[in-house]
């Protein structure tokens, strides 16, 4: 059984590293080095500090994005939400009615688009978003805290190469090494 968190509990937590490893024909899988699943694990330990942090606000993770794409960018569109936040347009279409009844957001037919709907932070949306704001440096320290401080950053900088918000992949070292045909000067 697994902690809200993911993580193993009780004699599972004990045979973790071992219970993750199994073989399948010649080749071992072993699931503590599996990408996908180390992804989904960190998510899902991300997700439950989160929850944690903010129960008393009352928003997730992707409300909080929501609140965030509304309050940053006025007037915007699911569509425009979708882009800011990299969640699906579904999703948001299902969020935003819940959002709006709780008093945080608020839809107003666009002027535009008589189809599109435009989308404010309404005061309650603001505050609840300043206060989502406010906790979430003390929250990335603890999602970050299993790391060694000197990784933090690589694995921010990985994390944001990995989803498509960075575009620079050569560190100044390498790219230092290289000449201007882009071919190492060794």
């Amino acid at each position: 059984m697994a902690r809200p968190d993911g993580s193993p509990q009780g004699a599972a937590a004990s045979k973790a590293p071992d219970a993750l490893a199994m073989v399948a024909g010649d080749e071992e899988f072993n699931l503590a080095s599996n990408v996908s699943y180390l992804l989904r694990r960190a998510h899902a330990r991300a997700d439950y500090l989160f929850n944690q942090a903010m129960a008393q606000i009352g928003v997730t993770p992707r409300q909080a994005a929501i609140l965030y794409a509304a309050g940053t960018a006025p007037g915007c569109s699911l569509t425009d939400v979708s882009r800011i936040t990299g969640i699906d347009r579904a999703t948001i279409a299902e969020m935003v009615p819940r959002l709006a009844r709780r008093g945080l957001l608020v839809q107003i037919r666009a002027s535009g688009d008589g189809r599109a709907k435009a989308l404010y932070c309404t005061d309650a949306g603001k505050a609840a978003f300043r206060c989502v704001t406010e906790r979430t440096p003390v929250l990335t320290l603890e999602v970050l805290a299993t790391l060694p401080e000197e990784y933090r950053p690589l694995l921010i900088k990985t994390l944001r190469l990995l989803v498509g918000l960075d575009f620079e992949t050569r560190t100044p070292t390498i790219a230092a090494a290289r000449g201007a045909g882009g071919r190492r000067k060794d």
